[in-house]
């Protein structure tokens, strides 16, 4: 830099002999094309006014931005109306005339497309009191419904029996339907209109039976019917192969205000070709009433429409932001290849031999982007000048950190807000780059990040799309480019010519250093250090400086003082990670308290088709056998007696549940057949709450009244291990009801009568069997163990024992308890009966209290560590290092863990459980000592 002649160009001299040239990278075709076009766009924005045209591309950007605030937060476009959204929509009422009564007529016809249309007719009788000036009626009709466009068309109308003109009025997601006469109307009068609707039914979900189905579900009165009335017919004509596909029996229900009904149809008439259902009320309604039809047919019966053009510009919408971000990372990169790019020096460097004296060590680190160094060149640097105390000592620990992975966020953070980050700007040897390219990146990624938001915000409203994961991946993909795009985009810094020169003599003075090998003969006070701790690598650099400070004698352990080892960062991991670990235990794992045993889904009437149906009586018959191979199954056949519920609108599942895990032996129980009145019946089988589940899957209405259901299940494995005051056995238990069976299968007028279980054995099997064999559930305490055996067929021994009220048909308090029998046999009556199951269970009921309880013990240990070692003024405890970790660390973080898992284990415990004591004496104490270390082994200035 020194000794150019002013005014010349550096670019221009020429190269002396021996001159380096500096490697530059040639971009691709692609990324000069794409230089060339943003290079252009710069020139002509300064041709026009730079401020001008920033000024406008801020405001093109805020529109667009502005477009997406309202598409995120605004109103849904065309979203689809569903049934509620229709018996919602009406507002004050409107009461001006009063419907006498409405006739309603629905035809339904399939079309050669397989398309449905719905033919209505509707009669409505109105009556306008005396002061009232209307001249006609107005009828609103849904126009969208359940992401359907339903295309009305007025096929004719009618007033007092003559033919008129109904006018309808199209909008977005209803028309209007305006009989108007032109003159007043008094007294009665007849309104008919006759039109047609398409494509009504939609595809939904049963919950009930978990099939898709063609649903046909419609308000008969529209999203707007502000009139009272006093009464209401609908006839509901179906053809013959429509009424065909039916799954269920169709259904008609009614609403106002708090009060509701629904009952199912049953034919009015019946001919060949169709079916009719005809729907009377006879009473006054309030305005705003709600009457609807629902008939379900099997999934295909109907052809849908194709989606609408809108569907298609909400599912290519979010693909559009997202390829625009795309296209706009190869802009900026290109963007910052060439547009951004450094300065031109002189394009070629030769060996210097001492540094610049416009240019100090601390700086020339930023101009040649020496992050993991800058502060060991600071340190040396500083040193050199005499800058603060002990400069020696602060090079070493500053050397011991350089190049560790545990420091790297603070050498950036160092890089960047040193003083030398802000005097390369205040020198000009960088500059920030500003204008109409910076400006539209900027721009262009908020507001495209902010218009997908909205975008796929729209798009969740749209049923189809709705169940699909991909719109959340598209918004992720949009905000990973508009992070980059922006990083990209506001680091930017290219060099100035002065930097350029600046950054050339640098590399002079590299390849000097390199070639005399200085890095093995300089000293601590060479004013070359820095620059050969700078062009080192991290590592070496700081293996050079400890060898210089260890040649000077001023090697020690302080050295070390508060560096990051992975010891420390570990500690402070290991602690952190309790807490966290203590949070997602508590917010997955049920509880393992005494109050909280598992829970049968099967009785809590939260899963759809669980309701409608109860047992009034179960009949199970299990038997035990030894199969080939030597394992103990049982083969179980219940049978139900079954009361269902007439004229629900779930359809009733049949739903059974029992316990298939002993001691953690997985009895490996598989249903094997579901029949309702001798006929089998889809189902399915899964686990619930850790338990064995079978679910029916009927998929037409059974009707109501009473019904018996047959379930067969088999436990292929059903013997496990056991330990018992130090001897092995193998129990084989047998769950028939799990707790709560009485208050499920209860209604006030309808309960359970009788409970019978049988189970069979051969007979050397029972020879064998332990004293401590015993019935589960309600029994005889006078006489525990097992009931009275009989002879049965072929050999078999055969147990029964049977459950019932008492003469008025009252339980006892116990009789909603598991009932099942428990047979205990002697360690090898059944072959490959592995131990490893019942020690992993003891495993896992141990777990929970040992974690809280070793992570209380651990807190409270080093908490005492940590005031012992203060009281005694150790200064491990003072300084930075791994013995402080711990006592910091340690006690606040496992002691915050152990109450955790305290809480999580006790919160539905008894009052009288052992447990409260045990666990929350050491949290608590853990808690109180943790504080008081906290407290203790704070820093003091």
């Amino acid at each position: 830099m020194s000794g150019e002649a002013p005014g010349s160009d550096p670019a221009d001299e020429p190269a002396p002999e021996g001159a380096i040239a500096v490697e530059t990278r040639r971009p691709t075709r692609l990324y000069r094309g794409m230089g060339g076009l943003l290079l252009r766009l710069e020139a002509r924005a300064r041709a026009r006014g730079s401020r001008r045209v920033r000024l406008t591309n801020a405001l093109v950007w805020l529109l667009v931005a502005a477009a997406g605030q309202l598409l995120l937060t605004g109103p849904v476009i065309n979203e689809p109306r569903s049934l509620e959204d229709i018996t919602s929509a009406a507002g004050d009422v409107t009461e001006r005339w009063i419907a006498h009564d409405v006739d309603a007529r629905f035809e339904l016809e399939r079309t050669d497309e397989g398309r449905l249309l719905v033919h209505v007719e509707e009669r409505i009788t109105a009556d306008f009191p005396e002061g009232v000036e209307e001249t006609g009626i107005t009828r609103m009709i849904a126009t969208h419904y359940e992401g359907h466009d339903l295309h009305p068309r007025v096929t004719g109308g009618e007033l007092d029996g003559e033919p008129v003109e109904v006018a309808a009025r199209v909008g977005a997601t209803t028309t209007s339907l305006t009989w108007d006469t032109g003159e007043v109307l008094t007294g009665r009068h007849e309104f008919v209109v006759r039109y047609t609707l398409s494509d009504v039914a939609y595809t939904a979900q049963d919950a009930s039976t978990g099939r898709l189905q063609d649903l046909l579900e419609w308000e008969i009165l529209g999203p707007s019917w502000g009139q009272g009335m006093r009464g209401v017919e609908m006839t509901l004509v179906v053809p013959r192969d429509l009424h065909d596909a039916l799954e269920r029996t169709p259904r008609a229900a009614m609403s106002w205000t708090l009060l509701s009904d629904a009952t199912t149809l049953t034919p009015d008439s019946e001919t060949a070709d169709q079916v009719t259902y005809v729907v009377t009320v006879d009473q006054n309604m309030p305005p705003h009433t709600d009457i609807w039809f629902t008939l379900r047919f099997a999934e295909g019966t109907f052809t849908m429409p194709e989606p609408s053009p809108l569907y298609w510009v909400l599912v290519v919408g979010p693909f559009v932001p997202l390829l625009l971000l795309a296209a706009g990372l190869l802009f900026v990169l290109a963007a910052r290849a060439l547009v951004w790019n450094d300065a031109r020096g002189r394009a070629w460097f030769v060996p210097q031999y001492e540094p610049d004296p416009q240019v100090p060590a601390p700086l020339a680190s930023r101009l040649m982007r020496q992050v993991l160094t800058a502060p060991l060149v600071q340190a040396i640097s500083d040193a050199h000048a005499g800058i603060g105390p002990k400069p020696v000592t602060r090079i070493g620990r500053v050397a011991w950190r350089t190049g560790r992975l545990g420091h790297l966020w603070p050498e950036w953070r160092h890089y960047l807000s040193a003083p030398a980050w802000r005097q390369q700007f205040f020198l000009k040897l960088r500059r920030v780059p500003r204008g109409i390219v910076r400006d539209v990146f900027i721009g262009a990624t908020l507001a495209l990040t902010l218009v997908q938001f909205g975008l796929v915000r729209q798009l969740s409203h749209q049923v189809i799309l709705s169940v699909y994961w991909w719109p959340l991946a598209i918004v992720a993909a949009t905000v990973a480019l508009a992070v980059v795009i922006l990083v990209i985009a506001l680091s930017a810094r290219p060099l100035t010519r002065a930097g350029a020169l600046a950054r050339e003599h640098l590399l002079g003075l590299r390849l000097y250093i390199e070639q005399t090998r200085m890095d093995e003969r300089t000293t601590l006070r060479d004013e070359l250090l820095p620059y050969v701790v700078m062009f080192a690598k991290p590592r070496r650099a700081r293996e050079i400086v400890l060898r210089l400070l260890d040649e000077r004698g001023h090697q020690d352990p302080g050295l070390r003082t508060g560096f990051f080892t992975a010891a420390r960062l570990g500690v402070r991991a290991v602690a952190m990670l309790a807490v966290v670990g203590a949070i997602a235990v508590a917010a997955s794992l049920p509880s393992p308290s005494l109050r909280t045993p598992p829970e049968d889904v099967a009785y809590s009437g939260d899963l759809a088709g669980s309701r409608g149906w109860l047992v009034t009586e179960l009949v199970a018959d299990a038997r035990l056998e030894r199969t080939e191979a030597g394992k103990a199954a049982v083969t179980v056949t219940e049978t139900l007696t079954v009361f269902v519920e007439d004229g629900r609108d779930t359809l009733p599942q049949v739903m059974r549940q029992w316990r298939d895990v002993v001691h953690g032996h997985d009895m490996g129980l598989e249903v094997t057949g579901v029949a309702v009145d001798g006929d089998p019946v889809a189902y399915e089988q899964r686990r619930e709450e850790g338990m064995a589940f079978v679910q029916t899957r009927l998929t037409r209405d059974w009707g109501g009244g009473e019904h018996t259901v047959q379930i067969r299940y088999r436990l292929a494995d059903a013997a496990a291990a056991v330990q018992q005051d130090g001897q092995w056995y193998e129990h084989v238990q047998w769950t028939a009801l799990n707790e709560g069976w009485r208050f499920a299968w209860s209604w006030p007028e309808q309960k359970i009568e009788r409970v019978a279980m049988t189970v069979r054995m051969p007979a050397e099997l029972r020879a064998q069997l332990h004293e401590g064999s015993v019935l589960e559930g309600p029994r005889d305490e006078q006489a525990p163990g097992l009931p009275a055996v009989a002879p049965g067929d072929d050999g078999e021994d055969v147990y029964r024992w049977e459950l019932l009220p008492d003469p008025d048909g009252r339980w006892t308090s116990e009789a909603s308890r598991d009932v099942g029998v428990r047979f205990v046999f002697p360690a090898g009556t059944f072959s490959d009966v592995g131990q490893g199951s019942w020690w992993m269970s003891q495993v896992a009921h141990a777990v929970p209290i040992a974690l809280p309880l070793g992570l209380s013990l651990l807190a409270a240990g080093c908490a005492l560590l940590g005031l012992i070692l203060r009281l005694g003024g150790a200064p491990r405890v003072s300084k930075p290092g791994l013995v402080r970790e711990v006592v910091r660390w340690i006690p606040p973080w496992f002691a915050i863990a152990g109450a955790i898992l305290f809480v999580w284990r006790t919160a539905d415990s008894v009052d009288s459980d052992p447990l409260f004591p045990l666990l929350g004496l050491p949290a608590g104490a853990a808690v109180l000592l943790a504080l008081a270390n906290f407290y203790a082994t704070r820093r003091r200035s």
